[in-house]
């Protein structure tokens, strides 16, 4: 382009192309990262979400007392948000650990983009209950 001094502005072919060979360098990485970064964030929803089912698991049984607590597994699958990859299995399993004392352990599975992923939570619950 000529101004009314008769000097050139603008970009010159040249210029042109070097901007376009960054920007074409530049934004499949990018890319790649925006993609990167959405798959993380769904991992993460799914295991704050796993880790919720097991931490409410776990509140409704200390709710519930160390009387009705059975030794044993109890499959809770049911329970799960159906949005969890298949397979998908939630289980929570008690253990005597001494008299008056239990273990109770909460596994949950779930898929997660062709990856099996494992949650295990893990508490005790005494006969006597806290502050008596």
């Amino acid at each position: 382009m000529f101004t009314s001094g008769g000097k050139h502005s603008g970009f010159t072919v040249i210029e042109v192309l070097i901007g376009i060979g960054l920007f074409g360098l530049v934004m499949p990485t990018i890319i790649v990262a925006t993609v990167q970064i959405a798959r993380l964030n769904d991992r993460a929803a799914d295991l704050t979400r796993a880790s919720v089912v097991a931490e409410d698991k776990i509140e409704v049984l200390r709710s519930s007392g160390y009387n009705t607590l059975t030794d044993g597994t109890t499959d809770f699958t049911a329970e799960l948000d159906p949005s969890f990859g298949t397979p998908r299995s939630a289980t929570y399993t008690v253990s005597a650990a001494s008299p008056g004392l239990k273990n109770v352990e909460v596994r949950i599975e779930y898929t997660d983009q062709g990856t099996l992923r494992e949650l295990d939570f893990a508490t005790q619950m005494a006969e006597l209950g806290v502050a008596q």
